[in-house]
């Protein structure tokens, strides 16, 4: 369950980066298209899938939504700013890649949680999920980002900022150091 919901937050995170731009260059009234439109959608959705499969069902209403609705976000992105379709999807493909990774691997790796665990056995093997996630997730973007030829972006700007605070801990007098 918890796995569909965060396929579907990824989505939304995408529906919500196309508003804010959507917004910012003036087309508040297609933002409120475009969620109405989700709505309706989630709306019939839940109607076909909540009744024979509950929480499941309600978990793949909102990501078969947010599935459906995309194109007419992406649509509305590149018909009025004028933002390729690929551009977007360009920004998403190592991100996107990576959490699937991530999520293979981790799934694979930790032990599913039973209720038979103790408190402190979930929290261990939480804490193992976490860093595991982390290490897999930022592994799986640097390498993809080698990969494509350490072209401008995020990962770069990243790389940068930790070089200079790096250099700059590293430059500084022993007595200004705590």
């Amino acid at each position: 369950l918890m796995e569909i919901l965060a396929l579907n937050g990824g989505l939304l995170v995408l529906h919500s980066s196309i508003c804010t731009v959507l917004i910012s260059s003036g087309h508040p009234d297609q933002v409120t298209k475009a969620n109405g439109l989700y709505v309706v959608i989630l709306l019939m959705m839940f109607g076909l899938l909540v009744p024979h499969f509950g929480l499941s069902g309600a978990a793949f209403a909102a990501l078969g939504t947010s599935i459906l609705s995309t194109p007419f976000y992406l649509f509305q992105v590149r018909r009025l700013v004028g933002v390729p379709i690929y551009g977007f999807l360009r920004a998403l493909a190592r991100p996107l890649v990576a959490a699937l990774v991530m999520s293979g691997l981790v799934r694979w790796i930790v032990p599913e949680w039973s209720p038979v665990m103790n408190m402190a056995t979930s929290i261990g093997w939480l804490t193992v999920e976490i860093a595991l996630g982390i290490a897999i997730y930022s592994g799986t973007v640097a390498l993809l980002w080698l990969a494509a030829r350490r072209p401008v972006g995020a990962e770069r700007v990243i790389l940068k900022r930790a070089q200079q605070r790096f250099l700059r801990g590293a430059i500084r007098p022993a007595s200004t150091r705590s």
